[in-house]
């Protein structure tokens, strides 16, 4: 099935404020794709400061999300064991701010391949 992961970081300091998005397709038994994305949202004071973090945020901020990206996904692979040995739970523990499970299982059932 789908598995998703969205993460809303701000570094108070500067301002700052990105979202990663991780999507996660498991194609068969043994196969596992990864999307990963990154957004940011950078105010004009960060553009200010001098140093390198000042001539990242005056960089278009695509290209401050590609220089990002490597290390996003270095990070993204250390959980690979986790993922490895991940179980699907019919009826999972949930915390309050989890959401509407059952709603995004009838979503992603669209992306499931048919049983055999």
């Amino acid at each position: 099935g789908l598995g998703c992961s969205i993460t809303r970081l701000t570094l108070v300091d500067l301002g700052l404020r990105a979202r990663l998005f991780l999507f996660a397709v498991q194609r068969d038994a043994a196969e596992l794709d990864f999307t990963i994305a990154v957004q940011l949202l950078a105010p004009s004071t960060l553009a200010q400061l001098s140093g390198p973090l000042g001539h990242l945020a005056r960089a278009p901020l695509g290209l401050a999300a590609d220089l990002l990206l490597p290390r996003i996904v270095e990070d993204a692979l250390q959980d690979r064991e986790i993922w490895a040995h991940r179980v699907a739970l019919a009826r999972p523990r949930l915390l309050a701010g989890d959401g509407p499970l059952d709603v995004f299982r009838r979503w992603v059932q669209q992306f499931y391949a048919p049983p055999t």
